[in-house]
């Protein structure tokens, strides 16, 4: 008898690359082998020793697929908005749905990551008429001035906005309302410079996602373990990199993965080239990225100023 079939997509580039080796390992080492995984690595090209070395982690329950999107992204790249560490990458699972008409749903997450969890257990989550299951953005609540810039500029509450780097994704309704389209029409109305795609993603999928508990994608703000729920995801963003800063939360996850990757020592000279001045950028970007919220948030106190959620995606009445 066949076993169940997982696909799952990572947006990668060269400079994430590492990273994404580090997330494969840990996802290897801890998935239910009752399951075979389709892993589609969207990419507009890797250079050849980090193709060979992420295809390494093909065995017989997972099957390491290299997949161009560049075709995909020429009708977007003219309406794209990038900033600091955005890459177009961050798009590319828009495009996920109409290029691979095989899958009904599918597990999308983020390269910069540690699985400690089994993801056939958060694949098999019950979507049933819902476009994705998601956990909620943790930096929306934890700092004030994004909670106030999702509730003012979005329409969205602190407590609902959802983190787009982890999601199982109803592939066959988003093919259902021309997800692509829908960004489309959205992103010729309205520009998102602080959260950017995420913040598209919201909105289109306002109201009908399901949230999961937040173990499947946790922080790494420092101090931000919880000993009394063992973090099944950890998310390494914005400014907490382990590759990048010490104290960092869960850091000893990463680097446990990490030490058993080929990547190992490209990871330690990155850490070890990471300037001072490099991180003095940081905290400026972060700094300015609170400024850029607060500004959209006055913007977006105007009496003209109509609420994006206006374009959210409706369920067809059929499903």
């Amino acid at each position: 008898m066949s076993l169940p079939v997982i696909p799952v997509f990572f947006a990668v580039d060269d400079n994430y690359a590492p990273f994404l080796g580090v997330a494969l390992k840990s996802i290897t080492q801890n998935a239910s082998r009752d399951h075979i995984y389709n892993v589609h690595i969207l990419t507009e090209g890797l250079n050849q020793t980090n193709i060979s070395r992420l295809q390494a982690y093909s065995d017989k329950n997972f099957n390491i697929l290299i997949s161009d999107v560049s075709e995909g992204m020429r009708s977007m790249n003219h309406r794209i908005h990038v900033r600091d560490y955005y890459t177009k990458a961050t798009y590319y699972r828009f495009l996920i749905a109409d290029m691979f008409p095989e899958y009904d749903k599918g597990l999308y997450l983020d390269c910069d990551i540690a699985v400690n969890g089994d993801i056939s257990e958060l694949y098999n989550c019950p979507l049933e008429d819902r476009f994705a299951a998601v956990m909620r953005e943790e930096v929306m609540t934890a700092y004030d001035v994004y909670g106030t810039y999702v509730e003012t500029v979005l329409g969205i509450n602190r407590e609902d906005y959802f983190n787009a780097g982890v999601m199982v994704m109803n592939l066959a309704l988003l093919r259902e309302v021309d997800i692509q389209a829908r960004l489309m029409e959205i992103m010729a109305e309205y520009t998102f410079t602080t959260t950017q795609d995420q913040d598209y993603l919201n909105v289109l999928f306002y109201g009908n996602v399901l949230a999961l508990p937040q173990h499947w994608n946790k922080n790494a703000f420092p101090g931000c373990e919880d000993e009394n729920d063992r973090a099944k995801i950890v998310h390494y963003k914005i400014n907490w990199k382990p590759w990048h800063y010490e104290g960092v939360g869960y850091e000893k996850d990463f680097w446990y993965y990490a030490k058993q990757t080929e990547y190992f020592e490209d990871i330690l000279k990155i850490k070890e080239n990471y300037s001072p001045a490099d991180m003095v950028r940081d905290a400026q970007q972060f700094e300015q990225l609170a400024v850029t919220a607060s500004r959209d948030t006055a913007l977006a106190q105007s009496p003209e100023y109509l609420l994006p959620l206006r374009f959210a995606v409706k369920i067809p009445a059929e499903v």
